[in-house]
């Protein structure tokens, strides 16, 4: 460890100078993802859906987030930065960024507290700043889960140090505010849970007290933190009762995704390159077998034996070494978890304590770089001998490399929060990293199709289907149903990397059903009705496959038949907008003006920046002779909607006496 030695005072302007920069250093690197669109979550959590339906300040506890977990703080974030900025990108990818130099400043002063080292908490939080590992936490609006999270981390982290540090009334006081810390973390993600053995061993570690009396302390003051722990889980229950259900395998294939997830895991912490930075998949580590899964292994006894070992020789690294494995565990895969098996921005909490362990590889060779440097410069031929003779090069040496190594991981940043621009930008470097990825494949498709980029997209949708099912037996009816009953394989695959929050046969059904879209799109209507059927057959109430034959069958003018899909899209997901369309539109060809209004009014409700739907609302009032109606809708069009304003203005004239002729 490297402590701080006596300085006169330009030192400590040096320091503040250091500090500022680190600061300055922590927002520049991630200024290309500030003009990114929403992409992934983003939509649901800009526009209110992840976030409980953004109604009210209470829903942000009372209703999950993205549907499936207990993250209260988070959707606050979501809503305060909704009234306060509307739904423009740019204000929520502002507050990401100033989270994360938020939290690299604590980080410089819990490693100043921690190391008593100003060397120490530079590196430390430089490290931080730029590592790569952090991108999807910071450049991805959805990160903001993780990267908010490991703000109270560090925050807590900090606090913690310094009360095992103190005595008194001032011991009292920092863990009072760490407990607080603690608790706004459980509020943000569960999976700081497990960093509550932090608590006594900080004592242990921290504590200027004997050995005895530092365990007692630190269980005395676990107490407060017990009970916050135990207030989160009794919220959790009160509020969102049933958790998924964890990915299911043997316990040998358990066994085996959790050494290839801590490898994947440890490779992004500590040797990040664009592969790991992408990484949605462990397709590309099983291809090494057993070489994947021992690493992981590895790793983690490493991080126990260094932490239990250097209780007495270092304890800040010991320390830190616990953080570390409160960080990874949870996510190891060692228990299964419900979605995804790795995700890079999963260690986003991690980052604070893998910062602090590569400062304290490479740092130490400051203090010999510099005593190198000034026995250059005053000639001193016997010291420069002394330092080579002793082997102390190898110290500056290793500090060269921790500085090219931070200005090759702040480059790799740059160029990632970039990666974060748009939709296809990002899933096409996922796929390019990651070609194992259903989830990026799946999404890519989605963002050709929105460019109307149907040949790619189909190209993406077979490669992504013949990887699943490790042929192409997918392409027909007979041969797909066979395959999923004797290769229960392709349904795991899909689990592992879209989770059980959708089952797996409707997810699989959902792909047929964008497949035959994009090929409805490329004019094979043949093509798209076998996707179709084959998508229903595998799930007969997927309201993609269902909706897809009603387009077709209204297309063709059997409107019954396009009427009877259409309620069981309706049935499946009653919010789905192009369905209460498309039902708008079949009532009308019927000549059912009433029911048509109805469905037409519904979809306007679901998307009321669509101004075709507030234009058709009012054809339907016409036709239903309800002109002062049909006015006011077009007026709402005119001014809350996307509209052809010279179509709409025209619409309105036209209601001036001649409302006979306002449908054509």
């Amino acid at each position: 460890m490297v402590k701080d030695a006596t300085a006169p005072a330009r030192i400590q302007t040096g320091w503040r100078l250091a500090s500022l920069l680190v600061i300055l250093v922590s927002g520049l690197v991630y200024l290309p993802s500030m003009n990114g669109l929403p992409v992934w979550d983003d939509h649901g959590l800009i526009g209110g859906n992840g976030i409980g339906g953004g109604k009210s300040l209470a829903a942000c506890f009372t209703e999950p987030f993205l549907l499936h977990y207990f993250r209260p703080l988070v959707s606050v974030s979501f809503f305060a930065d909704h009234k306060l900025s509307g739904t423009g990108p740019f204000f929520y990818h502002q507050t990401n960024l100033l989270i994360h130099v938020l939290t690299t400043l604590v980080c410089l002063v819990l490693f100043r507290a921690a190391f008593r080292s100003r060397v120490m908490a530079i590196a430390g939080a430089l490290a931080f700043a730029v590592h790569p590992a952090q991108v999807s936490t910071v450049a991805w609006i959805g990160g903001r889960t993780d990267s908010l999270c490991t703000l109270w981390v560090t925050l807590f982290a900090w606090t913690l140090v310094r009360a095992a540090q103190s005595q008194g009334a001032r011991r009292a006081g920092w863990a009072g505010v760490s407990t607080f810390a603690f608790g706004l973390a459980l509020m943000t993600k569960e999976q700081s849970l497990a960093l509550l053995p932090l608590v006594p061993l900080a004592f242990r570690c921290f504590s200027p007290l004997a050995p005895a009396e530092e365990w007692r302390d630190g269980l005395r003051f676990s107490m407060p933190y017990l009970a916050a722990g135990a207030a989160f889980v009794t919220a959790w229950c009160a509020f969102f009762p049933s958790p998924l259900a964890p990915v299911m395998h043997s316990l040998p294939e358990q066994a085996a995704v959790a050494g290839r997830t801590v490898t994947y895991y440890s490779l992004l912490l500590a040797v990040p390159t664009p592969t790991t930075m992408h990484l949605l998949s462990l397709g590309s580590l099983e291809r090494f077998g057993f070489w994947s899964v021992l690493p992981g292994y590895v790793v983690l006894v490493s991080l126990f034996v260094a932490m239990v070992r250097g209780v007495d020789r270092c304890p800040a690294g010991a320390w830190f070494c616990g953080f570390m494995l409160g960080g990874l565990l949870p996510v190891s895969n060692l228990i299964p978890l419900p979605s995804l098996a790795v995700a890079p921005y999963r260690v986003g909490i991690c980052g604070p304590a893998a910062a602090a362990l590569i400062a304290l590889c490479f740092a130490a060779g400051y203090r010999t770089a510099w005593e190198g440097v000034r026995a250059l410069k005053t000639s001193k031929s016997d010291t420069v001998a002394s330092i080579r003779g002793a082997g102390a090069w190898k110290s500056p040496l290793r500090l060269a490399i921790g500085v090219a190594l931070l200005c090759g991981w702040g480059t790799m940043t740059i160029w990632g929060a970039g990666r974060w621009q748009d939709e296809r930008m990002l899933f096409g470097t996922i796929v390019q990293y990651d070609p194992d990825s259903i989830v990026g494949r799946f999404n890519l498709t989605t963002a050709l199709l929105k460019q109307h980029r149907t040949r790619p997209a189909l190209v993406e949708l077979d490669s992504l289907m013949t990887r699943l099912f490790r042929s192409r037996a997918w392409t027909d009816r007979r041969t797909a149903l066979a395959a999923l009953k004797s290769d229960p394989e392709i349904l795991v695959r899909i689990r592992e990397n879209q989770g059980n929050a959708i089952r797996p046969e409707a997810w699989l059904a959902s792909l047929y059903g964008q497949r035959g879209f994009a090929l409805l799109d490329s004019r094979d209507r043949p093509g798209a009705r076998r996707s179709f059927v084959i998508g229903r057959a595998i799930d007969r109430a997927n309201d993609d496959v269902n909706l897809g034959l009603a387009k077709m069958a209204f297309d063709a003018g059997e409107l019954r038949t396009a009427a009877g899909y259409l309620r069981l899209v309706i049935a499946a997901k009653p919010r789905r907008a192009e369905a209460y369309m498309l039902f708008g539109h079949t009532y009308a060809a019927m000549g059912r003006w009433k029911e048509a209004q109805g469905e037409l009014e519904t979809w306007a409700s679901l998307q009321p920046w669509s101004g075709q739907a507030h234009v058709e609302v009012a054809q339907a009032k016409s036709r239903l002779g309800d002109y002062s109606g049909a006015r006011a809708s077009l007026e709402y069009a005119l001014s809350n909607s996307i509209c052809d304003v010279q179509e709409v203005r025209a619409r309105l004239n036209d209601l001036h006496g001649r409302a006979s002729r306002f449908l054509n």
